[in-house]
């Protein structure tokens, strides 16, 4: 709900915003070349979902830098976690912490809408047998998502699907599937996208 009224206020903001001015001839026969520095070409994302209270309660987050190489395409590395609290009925409860580091490039199809590809380097605690064990697993993800809001900060959503991954060490046979969510939703928030 408040999604929906944040993006009500930007519409009506930009339904205020005045008509172009007019460039004069002088104008017109001068030609501006800017430059965009260092700070102008860097992109931030600020990533929280994957929210489930399914036997326990989980969440996760992510943090990305990037860099736009063109208008519409930015490449970059980013940060994930993921935490989660398991109740299972007639065993032990316990904790469990995953993290990971990717990266990502993303491309703006449209002024709202964009499509992305991760490849996750990802370390997943599970329990096995009352004993914490931590595996490592890497796999590609792919998706979109939309972005909306004004000036430098914008908001959105971003759903990835994982599509295959490599097995992590034996004698486990896990995939990646096995360790990290299927699909992958997320709020998002981004500055200079």
């Amino acid at each position: 709900m408040g999604l929906f009224l944040f993006s009500f206020v930007t519409e009506s903001y930009s339904q205020r915003q005045s008509s172009r001015s007019k460039r004069s001839s002088r104008d017109r026969d001068t030609e501006e070349t800017t430059t965009l520095g260092l700070k102008d070409k860097l992109a931030y994302d600020i990533h929280i979902g994957n929210l489930g209270f399914n036997s326990g309660f989980f969440i996760s987050g992510k943090f990305a830098a990037g860099y736009k190489i063109t208008d519409p395409l930015t490449a970059g590395l980013g940060l994930k976690a993921e935490y989660g609290f398991v109740n299972t009925p007639g065993d032990n409860d316990f904790d469990v912490f995953n993290y990971g580091l990717y990266g990502y490039a993303r491309y703006r199809i449209a002024e709202q809408f964009y499509a992305k590809a991760e490849y996750n380097y990802f370390s997943s605690q599970w329990d096995r047998d009352n004993q914490a064990d931590r595996e490592k697993v890497s796999f590609p993800m792919v998706g979109g998502g939309y972005i909306s809001g004004f000036s430098k900060w914008k908001y959105g959503f971003e759903v990835l699907f994982a599509v295959g991954g490599s097995r992590s060490q034996e004698p486990y046979n896990r995939q990646a599937r096995d360790v990290y969510t299927f699909i992958e939703y997320t709020i998002l928030f981004a500055y200079n996208f």
